[in-house]
C-alpha cells in the first residue's frame, strides 16, 4: 500500500462510495481510513485502499449485507467462500420468484 494519503472526498471518486457509506463504514469497520486528524474529524485514506473500496461497492451492488462483506473480505477462505454460496443462492432464489412474478403480471 502506497503511503500517499487522499482526502475522503477524493476517495469518493476513486471508488464511487459515497462519503456518508465511508463514514458508515468507518464506524463499522469494513472500510476504515488510515488517518483521522483528532481536531477537525478529517478522514484520509491510502490510495491502495481503492482495491478494497471497490470490492465492497461491488458486493453492495448484489445486495451484501455490510456483516457479510466483512466476512468475505477479512474471513478465511472457507467461510468467504460460503458466505458468497450463500448470497449466490440467495440472489437466484430472489431472481426466480421475480421472473415467476413478472410471468403473473404478463398474464
Amino acid at each position: 500500500m502506497t503511503d500517499e494519503l487522499i482526502t475522503i472526498g477524493a476517495f469518493t471518486l476513486s471508488t464511487g462510495l459515497s462519503i456518508t457509506t465511508l463514514r458508515h463504514y468507518d464506524d463499522i469497520a469494513p472500510l476504515r481510513p488510515v488517518d483521522v486528524d483528532q481536531r477537525t474529524g478529517y478522514r484520509r485514506y491510502a490510495i491502495g485502499q481503492a482495491d478494497r473500496g471497490h470490492r465492497i461497492r461491488m458486493l453492495r451492488a448484489v445486495e451484501m449485507s455490510p456483516e457479510d462483506i466483512a466476512l468475505v473480505l477479512d474471513g478465511d477462505a472457507d467461510r468467504a467462500r460460503s458466505v458468497m454460496e450463500r448470497h449466490r443462492d440467495a440472489l437466484t432464489n430472489r431472481g426466480t420468484q421475480l421472473t415467476e412474478l413478472v410471468g403473473r403480471l404478463n398474464d
